[in-house]
């Protein structure tokens, strides 16, 4: 998804190293020199869940806005293929200028003021030894400072409106977001390489990255329109885009979307919200859906448990190390697949050719996962036309006039061909980790 050897681009990664679950009812469900390191706003990525937490989740919730309770149609937004109304204007979230709810996560932050933070080591226990690691995150051919220099000044890439398409471009990546078609990311590549489906190259409806709320019970099959594939208004402000979506009456929740774009790093920041529009308390967890195309390898670090199965077959997950693995095999998908897991470190990385994709965000605990589901799913499709890379948030109560707030970082990295990508690759694992820790 991010070699270009100008600070605005990404340079190659050195040497180091029918339907799912979503689309079914859910009723059947179970449950290195003057280099630059890549990184955003190290530390933990925060995000600011829900209110009254089922189970302990330190996070923030701000107040909605609301009509008064009156959640009509006035100030309607367009209405959808389908003649659905987006019914209520009064959804709309507080804008970038606003600031309301934003926590330090919501912005690109200094990429280099906790750089000295020890990310997760090696088997031997080691978390800054191998000089591979850090060159396999060289960012922008020395563009910027060293790691642990304070002297980063983060500057948002400003996106450029075509129409309902919000294109961020920064070098030779581009990130856009189609606000007709649910606020959907549709693109984030390097040189012209698209990492996530596209209508032609995947399923006509189901391609992109997207946003719904967990679990899949509340609503089956398929997400309420406001939520996705519905139109989403909003704005730019500061290099910040918040999208809005209208309230799905069936659910008394809507959704809102920031954007935004760090030159210096490339690290894209995406800040999710759920307001609750009902007159009660309600459970709910987020659920990012990113569609990639059929092949590659997904990995991510375990948690407690074992991986188990939906209403579909089981996508079997190769465990090394206590790192799961899916080497994608078309041969092997003689049906649809699906898998579910409790992961740690809180991050899933996905490779296709010599593109990998880092979605980093805070760790669930099993405990918080939404009923029936689980904070890692991959899915993969009879058809071979796509895999699904999902991650979820904490199940917790939302108050009436709640806003919650879910913060995820993608990292696009083109890859040196002296990277093995394979499962169990050590390097593979030192440069995801590199990334999101910022060690």
């Amino acid at each position: 998804m991010l070699g270009c050897t100008n600070s605005a681009g990404v340079a190659p990664v050195a040497d180091a190293a029918g339907p799912d679950i979503s689309r079914e009812s859910a009723a059947t469900d179970n449950t290195g020199g003057d280099r630059a390191i890549i990184a955003a706003d190290t530390g933990e990525p925060d995000a600011t869940a829900v209110s009254t937490p089922d189970s302990a989740v330190d996070d923030e919730v701000v107040p909605a806005p609301t009509d008064a309770g009156d959640n009509s149609d006035e100030g309607a937004l367009p209405t959808d293929a389908e003649g659905d109304t987006a019914d209520d204007a009064a959804t709309a979230l507080p804008d970038a200028a606003s600031g309301v709810g934003e926590d330090a996560a919501s912005v690109p932050a200094d990429a280099t003021d906790d750089a000295a933070m020890a990310g997760p080591g090696d088997a031997a226990g080691d978390t800054g030894d191998d000089a591979r690691a850090i060159a396999a995150v060289d960012a922008f051919d020395d563009a910027g400072p060293e790691a642990g220099a304070d002297a980063t000044v983060s500057v948002p890439v400003i996106p450029v409106q075509s129409g309902s398409l919000y294109t961020f471009a920064f070098g030779d990546t581009t990130f856009a977001v189609d606000a007709s078609t649910g606020a959907r990311i549709v693109t984030f590549s390097f040189a012209g390489h698209n990492i996530l489906t596209t209508p032609a190259t995947g399923d006509p409806s189901n391609y992109g990255s997207t946003f719904w709320s967990s679990p899949q019970t509340d609503w089956n099959w398929p997400p309420p329109t406001q939520i996705d594939p519905g139109p989403y208004v909003g704005s730019v402000v500061d290099g910040i885009l918040s999208l809005t979506g209208a309230n799905a009456p069936a659910l008394g929740l809507s959704v809102s979307k920031k954007f935004s774009v760090d030159s210096a790093t490339g690290v894209v920041t995406i800040q999710y919200g759920l307001v609750n529009h009902g007159t009660q308390a309600r459970s709910v967890a987020p659920w990012e859906i990113t569609r990639v195309a059929a092949g590659g390898l997904t990995f991510f670090p375990m948690g407690t448990g074992t991986p188990s199965k939906g209403s579909q077959d089981l996508l079997t997950l190769q465990i090394v190390d206590n790192v799961a693995w899916f080497a994608y095999d078309k041969k092997l998908i003689t049906n649809d697949q699906k898998v579910f897991a409790d992961g740690s470190e809180g991050w899933i990385a996905h490779v296709d050719g010599d593109l990998l994709l880092v979605k980093a965000f805070t760790d669930t605990p099993a405990a918080q996962a939404a009923p029936g589901e689980a904070e890692i799913e991959i899915y993969t499709n009879a058809a071979h036309t796509y895999i699904e890379v999902e991650n979820q948030g904490a199940y917790s109560k939302l108050a009436p006039a709640a806003q919650s707030q879910w913060t995820v970082r993608w990292f696009l990295r083109k890859l040196d061909p002296s990277i093995a990508v394979t499962v169990g690759s050590a390097d593979l694992l030192r440069i995801v980790r590199a990334l999101v820790t910022g060690a």
